[in-house]
């Protein structure tokens, strides 16, 4: 697998809060593969993957089993009331994805922060939707906290 394929298949795991098993050899992987180590001590990844509230996932889109998706959403409510999201890319070549707040059964109009939790760093203020251009078998792993004063 290439290092973006490593990286969606983690942050979907996180999100998904599904076992995370480790098919390496932990002695050399600092030496070998760095940037592998680094995903798997993502801070942010794993506080929700170990999330308190241990609610259930859902599929936002692409679950449908009679046709190979080339796009999916995944997401799971936090017990501080943010809302976490993988976009996954299934596709060979870029393409752009969204997912709105309705779909996450947050309020349409919220006001959003969108932090990118892969790359550790706050993306945009956002109302209503969520949008990531993402190349071939990339994902975006973000979580949504909405401003406290919004409905």
């Amino acid at each position: 697998m290439k290092q973006n394929e490593y990286t969606a298949q983690f942050a979907v795991y996180a999100v998904l809060a599904s076992q995370i098993v480790i098919s390496a050899d932990l002695r050399t992987l600092k030496s070998t593969h760095p940037e592998c180590l680094a995903l798997l001590l993502n801070k942010e990844l794993l506080a929700v993957s170990q999330d308190a509230a241990a609610n259930a996932p859902r599929v936002v889109f692409g679950g449908n089993a009679t046709a190979k998706p080339t796009a999916q959403c995944f997401s799971r409510k936090m017990a501080n009331g943010d809302v976490v999201v993988a976009l996954l890319n299934r596709a060979e070549s870029s393409q752009k994805l969204f997912v709105g707040w309705a779909q996450l059964g947050l309020p349409p109009t919220s006001r959003c922060n969108v932090r990118d939790m892969i790359r550790g760093k706050d993306i945009v203020h956002s109302v209503g939707e969520v949008s990531v251009t993402l190349g071939g078998h990339e994902a975006a792993a973000v979580r949504i906290s909405c401003f406290k004063d919004d409905p």
